[in-house]
């Protein structure tokens, strides 16, 4: 059974190459209870594919659940860069689903990112272009059919209403979203 303690392990992956090729910030082993992460992601994504991983070990098993739990504990955390891995995974999100709904408006939020978010966002996505491929596009169809549309990847998983509203709650229009690098 996984252990419910705060200081369950979380492992990188000596695999961590393959999973590259995969396309995969890390996965729960539900036998054993172990959370591993891609030690070769970008820095950037690392805090919140480690608390992704261990929402899996706490027992939330749905992809977008555990998207969310991960977003919760590194926005709770003191740690600043921890914080911005949380953030910045939540903006990714939030301006996805917002995309589908209103491109302009999503695009016009966008452009208000600090340049250092965009270093980031840029270096995020070569990252990945270099591992694309049949193994990438071969997981996310094994992922696809046995997990349904949410469980994807962090960049199309699904926002929950409750997500929506909790990243509402948190900041109040005029506000800094301290690591976003935007206003809101």
């Amino acid at each position: 059974a996984a252990s419910l303690s705060r200081s369950a392990t979380v492992f990188a992956l000596s695999a961590s190459l393959l999973l590259n090729y995969l396309h995969l910030r890390g996965f729960y082993f539900g036998w054993t209870g172990e959370a591993n992460f891609n030690q070769l992601m970008p820095s950037a994504t690392l805090a919140h594919a480690v608390a992704h991983e261990k929402a899996h070990q706490r027992g939330f098993a749905r992809e977008d659940e555990a998207n969310f739990i991960g977003y919760l504990a590194c926005a709770m955390s003191n740690d600043a860069y921890t914080r911005y891995s949380g953030y910045l995974f939540a903006q990714q999100q939030l301006l996805g689903e917002l995309a589908r709904r209103d491109l302009p408006l999503a695009r016009e939020i966008a452009a208000q990112r600090s340049n250092g978010v965009l270093r980031d966002l840029e270096f995020i996505r070569e990252f990945w272009q270099r591992y694309e491929g049949r193994a990438a596009r071969m997981s996310e169809q094994v992922s696809l059919h046995a997990t349904g549309p949410s469980c994807v990847s962090p960049t199309k998983a699904l926002v929950s209403p409750l997500q929506r509203l909790m990243w509402m709650w948190q900041l109040e229009p005029g506000s800094s979203a301290d690591g976003l690098g935007m206003k809101v």
